[in-house]
């Protein structure tokens, strides 16, 4: 009798003890269902947070567009402003060749109607275009430079002349000889008074005034 009440004691705790280890079980079941949501929203966030900035970074990003902004404002601001610069230059340019044009057909004009008023004084106007035709003779360094046409009067003498160029007033013949003529005015009596160039394809044609001093 005292062994079978033993027996069913036993059996009774090894009951006990199941029940209890599954009540345990079910129970840790239980947590981390309930947790499950929690940290599958923590992951979430996690993920979240890694893809958007922190205020710091949207601040520093908000501040380097503007420096862009900025500094692409003050480029095109610059290019403009060199544009407008190399435009009122060219302007310049043109106003001032313009200009001299103007003031040299304004000069020749003059000094044709002069000429054409002027009574030739034999003496003078002789013994200076033999003093002009030297003076070509030894200064036209190019042999196709050509005196096409030579006159004086009382005070001007008128000449006529062509070369070969490449276009610019600045690379004929002429304008070596005119220079040589300002140095050497006191020897032949003259002085430039005016003149004008006038290129047709590969030549130059020269209209030139000289004054009597």
């Amino acid at each position: 009798m005292h062994r079978n009440t033993i027996i069913i004691l036993g059996l009774l705790l090894l009951i006990a003890i199941s029940l209890t280890a599954r009540m345990l079980s079910n129970s840790q079941t239980e947590s981390d269902f309930a947790l499950s949501p929690f940290m599958d929203d923590a992951t979430t966030n996690k993920g979240h947070n890694s893809s958007v900035n922190t205020p710091q970074q949207q601040s520093s990003a908000a501040t380097q567009n503007t420096d862009s902004a900025s500094e692409f404002n003050k480029n095109s601001l610059l290019a403009e402003q060199q544009d407008s610069a190399t435009d009122n230059q060219s302007n310049k340019d043109q106003w001032s060749i313009d200009r001299l044009t103007s003031e040299s057909s304004s000069l020749l004009n003059n000094n044709q109607q002069q000429f054409d008023n002027e009574t030739r004084d034999e003496q003078w106007a002789s013994a200076t275009e033999l003093k002009i035709r030297d003076f070509v003779a030894i200064h036209a360094t190019n042999p196709d430079f050509k005196l096409d046409s030579l006159e004086c009067r009382r005070t001007l003498c008128k000449l006529l002349m062509s070369e070969p160029s490449l276009g610019k007033a600045s690379d004929t013949q002429w304008m070596e000889m005119n220079t040589q003529l300002i140095i050497y005015r006191k020897d032949y009596g003259l002085m430039p008074a005016g003149s004008s160039s006038y290129f047709q394809g590969s030549i130059a044609e020269h209209t030139v005034f000289l004054k009597r001093i």
